[in-house]
């Protein structure tokens, strides 16, 4: 089964520009149904997962600063490979595609089109574009990792002033490249979300972004907040595994809510940014579940702000 504009249009409710539905249209995305046996499979098998130890599985590492290293190790394999080949898709990082499920409106499906993930969090960029980035002049992208998600609302936006930030610093020498073999002028820094660098400057009329990158700092999330209420951005969007925005009761989901608290991904920033809005700091904008996600998780859940 081949997913078009149509399909995602009806999934999220809202009506794309003939030029993203043209884009969708390209992606080819192509996805099997599961039989209930396969379905009660996977299930079975991500419950085994969450019920295990690090030891025991690899796949529940925690999310935290800890794992520095790692993620420096990962974004320096892209590194090297886009230094290599000067291929933009060398800046995908190797965890999309690792898995030939995704979840899809509550379902588990089979990925047949290669890209299917990555493809489908696209879509949901060009969503929050043509809703909200639209009339931006800059977008800021904290914890940009190699860049990719730049160079995609870069390309479809035409917006020049773009900005990277990522704990680590590896990043910078991608950017480096960037700049030079693509006639770019992206700008990056090292920031820490749970300490913000608070001499980070963030020009008016901005979109800040992240895409499942604050899940990587669990509960701690409040500082990186009031960071952005203090610099007042023209609009804040994110999407990552927000899991007040799922229903413990309904078992699909659930195993994703439990997934995200195995891995300590993020929590309570939902909650954190409703008592802003309940003080009359911040008002919410939207706040979507998307269904769209990875074996594992609804990791692409969706939460717009801006402050008052």
């Amino acid at each position: 089964m081949k997913l078009d504009y149509v399909y995602f249009e009806k999934l999220l409710n809202f009506t794309f520009s003939d030029k993203a539905r043209n884009e969708i249209n390209d992606y080819n995305i192509e996805i099997s149904n599961l039989s209930e046996v396969e379905h009660s499979q996977i299930t079975n098998k991500i419950k085994n997962v969450i019920g295990s130890t690090e030891e025991e599985n690899s796949k529940v590492k925690k999310a935290g600063n800890h794992r520095l290293q790692e993620w420096n190790f990962g974004w320096n394999e892209n590194n090297i490979e886009f230094e290599k080949t000067k291929n933009l898709d060398s800046l995908i990082p190797k965890y999309f595609g690792k898995y030939d499920i995704v979840r899809l409106d509550s379902e588990f499906k089979q990925v047949v089109s290669p890209n299917a993930e990555l493809n489908m969090l696209r879509i949901l960029q060009k969503y929050v574009y043509e809703k909200y980035i639209i009339n931006s002049t800059s977008i800021y992208e904290f914890g940009c990792g190699t860049g990719h998600n730049l160079v995609e609302l870069n390309k479809i936006s035409g917006i020049e002033k773009v900005f990277g930030f990522d704990w680590t610093s590896t990043p910078e020498n991608i950017f480096k490249n960037l700049n030079l073999h693509y006639a770019k002028d992206f700008m990056f820094r090292t920031f820490d979300f749970t300490q913000p660098d608070y001499d980070v400057e963030i020009l008016d009329n901005s979109s800040v972004c992240t895409f499942a990158a604050l899940e990587q700092i669990g509960e701690n999330n409040q500082k990186f907040i009031d960071f952005l209420v203090s610099k007042r951005p023209g609009i804040c969007i994110h999407l990552e595994p927000i899991k007040e925005l799922l229903d413990e009761n309904e078992e699909f989901q659930k195993l994703s809510i439990d997934y995200i608290t195995k891995r300590n991904y993020l929590s309570n920033f939902y909650n954190n940014l409703k008592n802003l809005e309940k003080l009359g700091v911040i008002e919410i904008i939207e706040s979507k579940r998307t269904k769209i996600g990875s074996l594992f998780l609804e990791g692409y859940n969706l939460v717009v702000w801006k402050v008052k």
